[in-house]
């Protein structure tokens, strides 16, 4: 997902909603070998103290990785920051690694009110579930229900040995019914059909089919939108 101009005038300053306050953040980027750029964080720090004593919150307000190796580094150069005793990060992706990396996980506490960035509506049912890929060799019957029609009626998946998938309507039995909500859910890997099916809000059409829903819609991550829109 890009960011339009825009967005980074206002991540940078150079643009204010009326009465906004502007205060520069700290930037850093994680460099490979080779000097590609591969993350980066923003940050402020409010130096705060309490009786004497540093009691800093230092607030994250972007970090973005392209591999493990550079996500680490930012951590640990925040976790390393002086005199902060708290470190905020409002945005941050669901299974984040960072509680592996302490030690104490414990430490690690969810906002009460974590962010929701992400929706998603499908509208065009082959464009959306070719446009990921999947483990090879298995197939899907899907019955969706749409009361605004864009992808009403039965959908067959197939995957092949490369991972790509062939969808087309099909007129046979279905293996899972559900609506188009809940494929969205499953679409990006971060819903399990099972859990889907325990809330009633699937149903299994044939034995095992909301397991091998599980196992073709998930992701190595979970689906995360750092920004708000």
């Amino acid at each position: 997902m890009s960011r339009p101009g825009w967005s980074w005038r206002r991540r940078t300053g150079a643009a204010l909603l009326p009465g906004e306050e502007w205060e520069a953040p700290t930037v850093l980027v994680h460099r490979d070998g080779a000097g590609e750029v591969r993350g980066l964080v923003a940050y402020t720090v409010d130096g705060k103290w309490s009786d004497r004593v540093p009691d800093a919150t230092l607030t994250v307000t972007d970090l973005v990785a392209t591999t493990a190796q550079a996500r680490r580094a930012l951590w640990a150069h925040l976790l390393s920051v002086d005199w902060v005793r708290r470190i905020e990060v409002p945005d941050a992706a669901p299974d984040d690694p960072l509680p592996l990396l302490l030690r104490d996980p414990r430490a690690v506490r969810p906002l009460p009110h974590p962010a929701d960035c992400l929706w998603l509506r499908l509208l065009d049912l082959p464009a959306a579930l070719t446009a990921r890929t999947y483990p090879p060799g298995l197939r899907l019957a899907l019955r969706v229900a749409d009361p605004a029609g864009h992808v009403d009626g039965v959908w067959l998946l197939r995957t092949g040995a490369d991972g790509s998938a062939e969808v087309t309507p099909d007129g046979g039995p279905a293996d899972l019914a559900l609506d188009a909500a809940a494929l969205a859910a499953l679409h990006l890997g971060g819903e399990q059909a099972s859990r889907l099916v325990a809330a009633g809000l699937a149903t299994e059409l044939t034995p095992g089919a909301a397991r091998r829903a599980d196992t073709l819609f998930r992701t190595a991550t979970e689906p995360w939108c750092p920004d708000h829109f």
